[in-house]
């Protein structure tokens, strides 16, 4: 880039700020949350991990627009940062990379992308990244080590990511389907990490699902076609694809998802003899069980009737989460899919905190049940290897401040998605809506304040202190 050391020290500072300005607002509408069962945009063009489908009255969030941010307020958003996060960003690479790899890890080649670079958009502007069409919950991976600088939502860019990368570059991925589920903003990511999943949230919602990738330089956009020239490697991929099963709360799903979905990368490490995730390979040696599945990894309707439909009524049959349940049980599992069944998937939804509970089956239902049939038919030393959690960082546990109105960072975001995950009440609701956005607003106190309620711990007021904390031990 040619810029001098000081100039660098500058950019990263520039980035901080930059990476960080959008959080010190009130919580932005978000639909990283599981507020999902809702049917999928026809424009689906593949089966998803999950859903995230924004509503078009979402007000639209201008602390996350991108802009160039003045030398006189650098310092105080530094003083905002926590100094781990400054340090995280100050240890990546000094130079950039010239050569990038592409941000997608199956079945997309550099020679595959198009330049939209300044493409016209509406309202006179133009396109300050590039578009790389891929299916609909294809894997976004980071091709430099990162600094996540924030996670969010904007009716603009959708579910979007920024990490801080080497360079005092940062790079902004936008329209995600949905952001992985264990990352949080202050995260170290190595290259091959997983940010999220292709999608069209915001306002590409009536286009085909792609990651939109944008490369800032000190607030400046710059072109990233020019740049995206590497792939990984066959045994890159392979490992990069170890890690995240190895990360994940549902391997059995993430393992059916590549199989269905890149029969070429199997067929590839199969032939050159490469050893895939455990998992994967016992899946393959087990054609039964993939088969069935199979049937459960697939778009289930309503006034259906077939094998997929007949599976999923033995799942709610033997679940049995209520009396609607046993009604089907009474019925039997016919392969219709009718106002029974959809009962009684509306009550298993219930149940397990997916909402709304309407009977869709959607991709966070889907994923449910994978699960439950992993549990069923995966040998658990099979299972046991791929349930490590490697980042103590997001046990919320380990929180050891005080949290209030005003407060940001990742330690807020664990708590906001704790108060996700509990789901004491409507307050939590709405905070599902909103997302964890890692800055402690209104929203977030009173949240935590109906949890609080919840306990009997008084004075309920949504102040993170000492008793919450205990609470959680």
């Amino acid at each position: 880039m040619g810029i001098s050391n000081l100039k660098k020290q500058k950019a990263f500072a520039m980035l901080l700020a930059f990476g960080i300005v959008s959080i010190l607002v009130k919580q932005a509408p978000s639909n990283i949350a599981r507020a999902e069962e809702i049917p999928v945009s026809p424009l689906a063009v593949s089966s998803t991990i999950a859903l995230t489908e924004p509503s078009s009255t979402l007000p639209m969030d201008s602390s996350s627009t991108l802009q160039t941010i003045s030398d006189d307020a650098i310092e105080g958003f530094l003083f905002r940062i926590p100094e781990d996060v400054q340090d995280k960003v100050r240890a990546l690479n000094p130079n950039p990379s010239e050569d990038i790899y592409i941000p997608i890890l199956f079945n997309i080649k550099p020679n595959e992308t198009e330049n939209s670079w300044n493409h016209k958009r509406q309202n006179g502007r133009v396109h300050k990244g590039i578009d790389i069409i891929a299916p609909r919950g294809a894997f976004i991976i980071s091709p430099t080590d990162a600094v996540i600088t924030n996670i969010g939502y904007d009716n603009r860019g959708g579910n979007f990511v920024l990490t801080a990368n080497p360079g005092g570059e940062q790079f902004y991925y936008a329209h995600l389907d949905e952001v992985a589920p264990n990352i949080i903003a202050g995260q170290t990511l190595s290259r091959g990490d997983v940010i999220g999943y292709v999608g069209n949230t915001g306002n590409a919602r009536w286009t085909l699902p792609h990651l939109h990738l944008g490369i800032y330089y000190t607030g400046i956009a710059t072109n990233p076609y020019p740049r995206l020239t590497k792939e990984f490697s066959l045994e890159e991929r392979i490992e990069i694809l170890s890690r995240i099963i190895d990360k994940s709360d549902t391997a059995f799903s993430v393992a059916i998802h590549v199989i269905s979905e890149y029969p070429e990368f199997i067929k590839e490490a199969q032939t050159t003899k490469q050893t895939l995730p455990k998992i994967i390979t016992w899946l393959l040696e087990n054609e039964d069980i993939l088969a069935k599945a199979r049937l459960i990894d697939t778009n289930i309707k309503a006034k259906e009737q077939n094998e997929s439909v007949r599976l999923l009524q033995e799942i709610l049959i033997k679940e049995s989460a209520g009396p609607v349940a046993l009604a089907l049980a009474k019925a039997g599992s016919t392969g219709y899919f009718g106002t029974l069944t959809q009962n009684a998937l509306a009550e298993y939804q219930a149940s397990v905190d997916i909402f709304p509970a309407q009977g869709y089956f959607g991709p966070v239902t889907k994923t449910h049940m994978l699960s439950l049939l992993s549990r069923e038919v995966v040998p658990s030393e099979i299972i046991s290897q791929h349930s490590q959690k490697t980042n103590e960082t997001l046990s919320l546990a380990s929180i050891n401040i005080d949290l209030k109105i005003g407060s940001e960072g990742s330690a807020v975001q664990l708590l906001q998605r704790y108060l996700i995950k509990k789901n004491t009440g409507p307050v939590a609701l709405a905070l599902a809506k909103a997302g964890s956005t890692g800055y402690f607003g209104t929203l977030t106190q009173n949240a935590l304040a109906e949890y609080q309620a919840s306990l009997g711990i008084v004075p309920a007021k949504g102040y993170f202190g000492s008793i919450t904390r205990a609470s959680l031990k």
